[in-house]
Order: structure tokens, then C-alpha cells, then sequence
């Protein structure tokens, strides 16, 4: 969502957002994600994200990344219920595992 796509613009993410999850971006947007070396989704935690980060990985090869249930279902829930430092703390546990530098 915007929100979760400003926030984390905010940890030095470089981020975009699409309106629905439900809706697959059209090749010429894929074209430029491409051009990143890595790319993650982001989707809420729910049937449809989950379906979406899967679809995406088959389609484009990005990767997808998920939230533990408890954490809650978006970058929003996340930080309200664990925090922004546990939200620095995975970034950097992630950037660091796909060796991607923020």
C-alpha cells in the first residue's frame, strides 16, 4: 500500500507501490524492475498477498518476502505491534542476507 511504501522510503528502501495487489504490472514496468539486480515483493499477509509474491516469483523472478503472522499483515501493523527497530533490524538482516546494499 502507499502507506507501507512510504515508510519504508523512509529506511532507505527504494519502494513503489500498486493500488491493488490483485493487479499484474505490465511488461514495460516489469522491463524497468529488471534493471535491478534484486527484486523483493511485498505483499500483505493475507490469501491475495500471499498468492500475488508467489505469482510474481513464477512470472518475473522477483522475491518475495513475508511478514510472520504474528508480526502482523503490512509494514504498518509491523511497526505499531513490534516497532521500528525490529523493522531496522530485519532490513538490514535481509540486505545483508541477499548481500543488496541500501
Amino acid at each position: 500500500s502507499k502507506k507501507d511504501a512510504f515508510y519504508l522510503s523512509l529506511f532507505g528502501i527504494n519502494v513503489f507501490f500498486i493500488i491493488n495487489e490483485a493487479v499484474i504490472l505490465d511488461n514495460h514496468v516489469i522491463d524497468i524492475i529488471k534493471k535491478f539486480p534484486i527484486a523483493f515483493t511485498l505483499f500483505d499477509n493475507d490469501r491475495t498477498g500471499l498468492h500475488c509474491s508467489w505469482r510474481y516469483r513464477k512470472e518475473y523472478g522477483t522475491i518475495p518476502l513475508y511478514y510472520e503472522a504474528q508480526d502482523g499483515k503490512d509494514t504498518t501493523d509491523v511497526i505499531k505491534m513490534k516497532g521500528k527497530q525490529y523493522l531496522i533490524d530485519l532490513i538490514e538482516f535481509v540486505s545483508h542476507l541477499y548481500d543488496v546494499e541500501l
